[in-house]
Order: structure tokens, then C-alpha cells, then sequence
């Protein structure tokens, strides 16, 4: 089976010798069981229209299809193996198999675990969600600033601003008063931690 191994901490690709994927799916590494520091990318079986390979993870430009299509391109999908298949999305909706004979130029251009920025996440009420980018607007009472890195927890969709309202708050004060908001961070900054559909799974 060929597949690849990302590092967790580092986000790099491992090559060296003595890391394996073993048939049950776990990871080893001279003889210890690591599989907890590894995101596992299984190869799709397909490359794209250049030649290269695509893993379980990757993203996939596509620029042109084969047939007519009302999709604004280029526009950056991501592989993911659902529902017994390798299947495309975008973010975290699935859109269709993970079939070349669609695609006229499309490449892989990065993968989830190391360029999650490439793609736009939606994410759900419930959802964990992490920022990839500083966050900043204006209010009355004054600025709400949200940086790099911060985790949040979705409270609902925010369909006005393209985005989503968190259960988290910041309070600001100014000459009348004071008021609380939620932070409001717009589609396209955060990546997908944990969604609540998983969640749910664990418990059971």
C-alpha cells in the first residue's frame, strides 16, 4: 500500500527509515506503536493531470472540467476516503467521487494537514474551530481583535457575514456603556479542530 505519513508537531513528510504503516492501520517506529504523532495519507489509486499522485488529505486545484459546470474555477477541493470511497469536498461538504475523467487540469497544490488555509472550512454549531489568521473589526464600543492560533467553540452559523458566531465572548465598555459580543469569524480564517458529529460518535 503506498501512502504517506505527516508528522503532527513538525507538519513535514516522514522519509526516514523504521517508520511504517502496519496492515491494521497503526503506525511504528522500531518496533514502538507512534500512530497518536502521524496523520496516515493513503494513496488514492489516482494522480492528477500532471502526473502526480493523490493522497488522502491532498488538495486539488481544479481549473477546468470536462463538462459544463455552473462551479466558479479555479477552485481548491480536498480529498477525503468516505463512504467506502476516495470522494472530493469542499471543506467539509462532499461534492462527488474522486473521478479524473471529470477533471480537464486540476493539481495538487498541498494537503489539509500542512496548507488548511487553502481551503475554505464551513463549520457547524458545536464544531471546535482554530484561527489561521488574525481576526479584527470594528463596534461601536470599540475593536474586537482575535489572533493566529485561538480555539473556539461555534455557536451558529452567521450566514449575514459568511461566517460563524462562537460561544465565546469579549465585553467592551465606552462612554455609555458596556456590552458583550460574540466573536463573529468569517469563513476562510479557521480550520476544523473537532466537529460535533465526531463527538457525538465517541461517546456512544
Amino acid at each position: 500500500m503506498m501512502y504517506q505519513l505527516v508528522d503532527k508537531e513538525t507538519k513535514r513528510i516522514v522519509t526516514e527509515e523504521g517508520v511504517a504503516l502496519a496492515p491494521n492501520g497503526e503506525v511504528y517506529s522500531n518496533g514502538e506503536n507512534v500512530t497518536n504523532r502521524f496523520y496516515v495519507k493513503r494513496f488514492s489509486g489516482e494522480t492528477d493531470t500532471k502526473g502526480t499522485p493523490i493522497y488522502q488529505g491532498d488538495i486539488l486545484c481544479i481549473k477546468q472540467l470536462t463538462f459544463e459546470s455552473s462551479a466558479p474555477l479555479p477552485e481548491n477541493l480536498n480529498v477525503e476516503f468516505y463512504g467506502g470511497m476516495f470522494q472530493l469536498f469542499r471543506g467539509n461538504e462532499c461534492l462527488m467521487g474522486l473521478n479524473l475523467s471529470y477533471i480537464e487540469d486540476g493539481e495538487v497544490i498541498g494537503d489539509i494537514y500542512r496548507n488548511p488555509d487553502l481551503i475554505l472550512w464551513r463549520a457547524s454549531r458545536g464544531d471546535t474551530i482554530k484561527l489561521v489568521k488574525d481576526v479584527s473589526y470594528g463596534t461601536a464600543y470599540g475593536m474586537i481583535e482575535i489572533p493566529t492560533g485561538t480555539v473556539l467553540q461555534v455557536y451558529k452559523s452567521n450566514n449575514l457575514y459568511d461566517g460563524v458566531l462562537t460561544e465565546e465572548e469579549v465585553t467592551l465598555s465606552n462612554k455609555v456603556g458596556e456590552k458583550s459580543f460574540q466573536y463573529n469569524v468569517p469563513n476562510g480564517a479557521y480550520i476544523i479542530l473537532a466537529r460535533l458529529a465526531d463527538k457525538k460518535e465517541e461517546v456512544k
